[in-house]
Protein backbone atom coordinates (compact mmCIF):
# COMPACT_ATOMS: atom_id res chain seq x y z
CA UNK A 1 0.00 0.00 0.00
CA UNK A 2 1.26 3.72 -0.54
CA UNK A 3 2.63 5.12 2.45
CA UNK A 4 0.68 7.71 4.59
CA UNK A 5 0.78 11.64 4.25
CA UNK A 6 2.73 12.56 7.09
CA UNK A 7 6.02 14.08 5.82
CA UNK A 8 5.46 16.89 3.11
CA UNK A 9 8.44 15.24 1.31
CA UNK A 10 6.92 11.95 0.94
CA UNK A 11 3.22 12.33 -0.01
CA UNK A 12 1.28 10.33 -1.92
CA UNK A 13 0.45 11.66 -5.07
CA UNK A 14 -3.82 11.00 -3.89
CA UNK A 15 -2.64 13.18 -1.20
CA UNK A 16 -1.16 15.73 -2.73
CA UNK A 17 -3.92 15.90 -5.29
CA UNK A 18 -6.73 16.17 -2.79
CA UNK A 19 -4.75 18.90 -0.60
CA UNK A 20 -7.80 21.36 -1.05
CA UNK A 21 -10.19 19.02 0.86
CA UNK A 22 -8.50 19.76 3.89
CA UNK A 23 -9.25 23.43 4.04
CA UNK A 24 -11.95 25.98 3.73
CA UNK A 25 -14.96 24.30 5.34
CA UNK A 26 -15.34 26.36 8.61
CA UNK A 27 -17.87 28.73 7.01
CA UNK A 28 -17.95 31.83 6.61
CA UNK A 29 -19.41 35.25 8.08
CA UNK A 30 -22.98 35.70 5.35
CA UNK A 31 -25.29 37.28 6.73
CA UNK A 32 -28.14 35.10 6.13
CA UNK A 33 -27.71 32.08 8.41
CA UNK A 34 -29.51 29.51 6.08
CA UNK A 35 -27.43 30.78 2.95
CA UNK A 36 -24.28 29.74 4.99
CA UNK A 37 -26.05 26.34 5.95
CA UNK A 38 -26.77 25.73 2.41
CA UNK A 39 -23.62 26.25 0.79
CA UNK A 40 -21.64 24.60 3.89
CA UNK A 41 -23.90 21.38 3.02
CA UNK A 42 -22.54 21.68 -0.47
CA UNK A 43 -19.59 22.07 0.37
CA UNK A 44 -18.86 19.23 2.82
CA UNK A 45 -21.21 17.03 -0.35
CA UNK A 46 -18.79 17.89 -2.59
CA UNK A 47 -16.08 17.44 -0.59
CA UNK A 48 -17.11 13.77 0.49
CA UNK A 49 -17.65 13.08 -3.51
CA UNK A 50 -14.03 14.14 -4.39
CA UNK A 51 -12.74 12.08 -1.24
CA UNK A 52 -13.72 8.53 -3.41
CA UNK A 53 -12.11 10.46 -6.96
CA UNK A 54 -8.52 8.78 -7.00
CA UNK A 55 -6.56 12.03 -7.90
CA UNK A 56 -3.88 9.51 -9.69
CA UNK A 57 -5.82 7.04 -12.17
CA UNK A 58 -9.43 8.94 -11.96
CA UNK A 59 -11.40 6.18 -10.29
CA UNK A 60 -14.75 6.88 -8.72
CA UNK A 61 -14.08 3.53 -6.04
CA UNK A 62 -11.76 5.56 -3.25
CA UNK A 63 -12.75 4.14 -0.06
CA UNK A 64 -11.52 4.62 3.56
CA UNK A 65 -9.46 1.77 5.19
CA UNK A 66 -8.92 3.45 8.30
CA UNK A 67 -10.07 5.97 10.48
CA UNK A 68 -9.22 7.70 13.59
CA UNK A 69 -10.64 11.04 15.86
CA UNK A 70 -8.35 13.82 15.36
CA UNK A 71 -9.31 16.45 18.49
CA UNK A 72 -13.26 17.55 18.67
CA UNK A 73 -14.59 17.84 15.47
CA UNK A 74 -11.78 16.19 12.70
CA UNK A 75 -11.20 12.69 11.25
CA UNK A 76 -7.62 11.82 9.89
CA UNK A 77 -8.90 8.87 7.19
CA UNK A 78 -7.13 6.56 5.56
CA UNK A 79 -8.06 6.29 2.25
CA UNK A 80 -7.47 3.50 -0.91
CA UNK A 81 -7.55 2.98 -4.63
CA UNK A 82 -8.57 -0.06 -5.80
CA UNK A 83 -7.94 0.09 -9.10
CA UNK A 84 -3.98 1.48 -8.66
CA UNK A 85 -3.73 0.66 -5.05
CA UNK A 86 -2.33 4.33 -4.37
CA UNK A 87 -3.34 5.89 -0.72
CA UNK A 88 -3.53 8.57 1.26
CA UNK A 89 -4.73 10.20 4.95
CA UNK A 90 -6.32 13.09 5.05
CA UNK A 91 -8.09 15.37 7.73
CA UNK A 92 -11.46 16.43 7.51
CA UNK A 93 -13.97 17.55 9.08
CA UNK A 94 -16.87 15.48 10.97
CA UNK A 95 -19.34 16.77 8.64
CA UNK A 96 -17.27 15.37 5.16
CA UNK A 97 -16.43 11.97 7.16
CA UNK A 98 -20.51 11.69 7.70
CA UNK A 99 -21.41 12.55 3.44
CA UNK A 100 -18.43 10.09 2.88
CA UNK A 101 -20.30 7.07 4.66
CA UNK A 102 -23.53 8.23 3.47
CA UNK A 103 -21.97 8.02 -0.46
CA UNK A 104 -20.80 4.47 1.02
CA UNK A 105 -23.63 3.33 1.82
CA UNK A 106 -25.28 4.43 -1.35
CA UNK A 107 -22.71 2.81 -3.22
CA UNK A 108 -23.43 -0.65 -1.27
CA UNK A 109 -26.83 0.08 -2.04
CA UNK A 110 -26.35 -0.12 -5.49
CA UNK A 111 -24.18 -2.96 -5.64
CA UNK A 112 -26.96 -4.86 -3.82
CA UNK A 113 -29.32 -3.95 -5.79
CA UNK A 114 -27.10 -4.90 -8.77
CA UNK A 115 -26.75 -8.40 -7.45
CA UNK A 116 -30.35 -9.13 -7.03
CA UNK A 117 -30.94 -7.67 -11.32
CA UNK A 118 -27.76 -10.39 -11.88
CA UNK A 119 -29.38 -13.20 -10.15
CA UNK A 120 -32.83 -12.68 -11.05
CA UNK A 121 -31.73 -12.72 -14.76
CA UNK A 122 -29.60 -15.48 -14.07
CA UNK A 123 -32.71 -17.75 -13.07
CA UNK A 124 -34.51 -16.58 -15.30
CA UNK A 125 -32.02 -17.92 -18.17
CA UNK A 126 -31.50 -20.83 -16.53
CA UNK A 127 -35.81 -21.11 -16.51
CA UNK A 128 -35.89 -20.24 -20.04
CA UNK A 129 -33.83 -22.88 -20.51
CA UNK A 130 -35.38 -26.21 -19.05
CA UNK A 131 -38.60 -24.72 -20.40
CA UNK A 132 -37.34 -25.21 -23.51
CA UNK A 133 -35.58 -28.47 -22.64
CA UNK A 134 -39.02 -29.53 -21.44
CA UNK A 135 -40.70 -28.85 -24.46
CA UNK A 136 -38.49 -30.53 -26.85
CA UNK A 137 -38.28 -33.35 -24.31
CA UNK A 138 -34.68 -32.87 -23.95
CA UNK A 139 -34.37 -33.75 -20.48
CA UNK A 140 -31.56 -36.39 -19.61
CA UNK A 141 -30.30 -37.85 -16.27
CA UNK A 142 -26.89 -36.04 -17.08
CA UNK A 143 -28.62 -32.63 -16.91
CA UNK A 144 -28.83 -33.69 -13.21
Amino acid sequence: MAEQADSSDERSSWTRSHDHLASGLDGGGAADPMTVLDARSAALDEVALDLTCCGRCGCELVHPVGSERVGARHWRVELRCPNCEEGGTIVVEEGVVDRLDLLLEHGMAEIALALCDAVEEHVAREVGDWALRLEGDDVHPEHF
